[in-house]
């Protein structure tokens, strides 16, 4: 499904031994630097807890959403998988992209790891 004004990264769809698996790319880079890479996971861990249908993954040179729907399930549940994706895709493209930048990812950062003010 190609990326369009109210989807900012294409999904992608593909057959699994298990049966289909729905992604999107959210950001990727060529390298990247520590501080950018925990930033990247921290946030998308932080958003994991608000996904449902789907979960975030930090591999290689990207992060990605995914949801996987099961063979026997598939005339249910891909089109939720596919929601599930796209809305995930919606909302965290554009922050998971910001957190390249090495000044984002170390604000970003030093905000999650401060102390809270009392």
């Amino acid at each position: 499904m190609p990326a369009n004004d109210r989807l900012p990264r294409e999904l992608h769809v593909g057959t699994t031994p298990a049966g289909v698996r729905v992604e999107a790319v959210l950001a990727e880079w060529d390298e990247v630097g520590p501080a950018e890479r925990e930033a990247l996971a921290l946030f998308l861990a932080t958003a994991q807890a608000g996904l449902r249908g789907a979960r975030c993954e930090l591999d290689g040179p990207s992060a990605r959403v995914a949801a996987a729907v099961e063979a026997a399930h598939v005339d249910t549940d891909l089109t939720h998988a596919l929601l599930a994706v796209a809305v995930a895709c919606r909302q965290l493209a554009r922050p998971a992209a910001a957190l390249l930048a090495p000044e984002v990812a170390a604000a970003f950062l030093e905000y999650h790891k401060s102390p809270p003010a009392s």
